[in-house]
């Protein structure tokens, strides 16, 4: 059973669920670049999202917006 007054048990927990969610969140937007045209990739969601279209299409609407753009162009920039 989990302690949830532990803080390092807190920690631990919060961390794992952090990387786990930044790691689905990574997969889905390498499989959105997977296709050329943003529609065709709306319409085949990774198959962790396969039944949930809105989800999927919040984020491919997400993925096109220009503050994404802006985001992973200065990321880039900071990686070089």
């Amino acid at each position: 059973m989990l302690d949830f007054n532990d803080q390092a048990m807190n920690r631990f927990v919060e961390h794992q669920m952090l990387t786990t969610f930044k790691e689905f969140r990574a997969d889905c937007h390498k499989h959105f670049k997977k296709y050329s045209d943003p529609e065709e990739a709306r319409a085949n969601p990774p198959n962790a999202l396969v039944g949930r279209d809105e989800d999927w299409h919040f984020l491919c609407d997400h993925y096109i917006s220009r503050a994404f753009q802006v985001f992973v162009m200065i990321n880039y920039d900071n990686k070089f």
